[in-house]
């Protein structure tokens, strides 16, 4: 995951990348489709106590000029296919900010080949010991 925010009064720029982790969730939880899945990412609790610290200089920012700090989060997966793979794969991308909150939608049933192009899906290699 890459955090990114840029000071436009003073041009400075912050940018960290942090560890995901995963583990796997309910697919109850988050609606899926019959016969989907659900996998939790979570940032590395290694990497908690430097994104606060990022958070914070953020936030001191937006207070000393409000308006004037913007900003972007990143996150890269890799996906495998099984066997030829479903060519109408769909996904939905969900955000919890508290370890308690409430978990809000960011991206509900998009097509996986509309996301990241028809060129990088077919790319899309084998999952390990799977045959395509």
């Amino acid at each position: 995951m890459v955090i990114e925010a840029h000071r436009k009064a003073t041009g400075e720029t912050l940018r960290a990348r942090y560890t995901i982790a995963s583990e796997p969730g309910d697919p109850a939880s988050f609606a899926a489709p019959p016969g989907g899945r659900a996998t939790l990412y979570h940032l590395a609790a290694g990497d908690r106590t430097a994104m606060r610290d990022l958070q914070a200089k953020v936030a001191a920012w937006k207070a000393a000029e409000p308006g004037g700090t913007t900003g972007s989060l990143s996150i890269g997966l890799a996906g495998c296919a099984i066997g030829d793979g479903p060519q109408n794969a769909e996904g939905s991308v969900f955000i919890r900010t508290k370890a308690s909150g409430a978990v809000l939608p960011l991206i509900r049933h998009a097509s996986i080949q509309a996301l990241i192009g028809p060129d990088l899906f077919a790319a899309i290699g084998p999952c390990a010991g799977t045959p395509r």
